[in-house]
């Protein structure tokens, strides 16, 4: 299905890698990924693929390791699409996001099985706080329910329009760096991406206002 998904993005050419996949975001532990969508000009991948057991497993420690390794991953990414640009303005650090899919065979909670969510990263509170929001979840279809075929097309739908969305902030980003290094000949920026200075936050702790 994520094949299918990045051949239908509009714009760029994307490509979906699956299978251990290393991150091109450099350092050490090198990053294995499940999965990579990545746009193919730029080489920047845009969202990181998390699988946690094999289907129906009741194992719920899988999941929450797979869970902070893939924010960790999408951080990793955020961090390789701004220090691609570093001279585009820090209006755009807000705005610039990835992905993050994760498939569970169950959550945390242990009432739900098969699950895969979509989980988008961003900088935000200018750069201060990395701040991760579930945008959206479904279940794995794993019967002949036409319902649930319907309900899980729909959201590898919703994440083809996410990935066009992330796609398009970078352009952006891209962009602002392009026309602030042509006239940048007698002035120095400072990296947008040293802007960023990360203290993990989930969107609800926010809401909640623990800090």
């Amino acid at each position: 299905m994520l094949h299918a998904t990045a051949k239908a993005v509009e714009g760029p050419i994307c490509r979906f890698r699956v299978g251990e996949t290393k991150l091109k975001v450099g350092g050490k532990p090198m990053y294995l990924a499940d999965g990579v969508l990545q746009v193919e000009e730029s080489g920047l991948e845009v969202l990181v693929l998390e699988v946690s057991g094999a289907l129906g497993t009741h194992d719920a420690s899988p999941s929450t390791f797979d869970h902070i390794k893939g924010a960790c991953g999408a951080h990793a990414m955020i961090k390789r699409i701004l220090r691609k640009h570093p001279n585009a303005d820090p209006i755009h650090l807000t705005t610039t996001s990835d992905l993050f899919l994760h498939a569970s065979a169950i959550t945390g909670n242990a009432k739900s099985l098969n699950n895969i969510r979509l989980w988008e990263l961003r900088p935000t509170s200018n750069g201060r706080v990395m701040l991760m929001e579930h945008l959206l979840g479904s279940t794995i279809c794993t019967r002949r329910d036409a319902n649930e075929m319907v309900n899980m097309l729909d959201f590898f739908w919703a994440i083809k329009h996410h990935v066009e969305r992330v796609i398009g902030s970078i352009a952006s980003l891209r962009d602002s760096h392009d026309v602030r290094t042509d006239n940048r000949s007698s002035i120095t920026f400072r990296p947008i991406a040293r802007k960023i200075k990360i203290e993990p936050i989930k969107l609800k702790e926010m809401a909640n206002g623990q800090t």
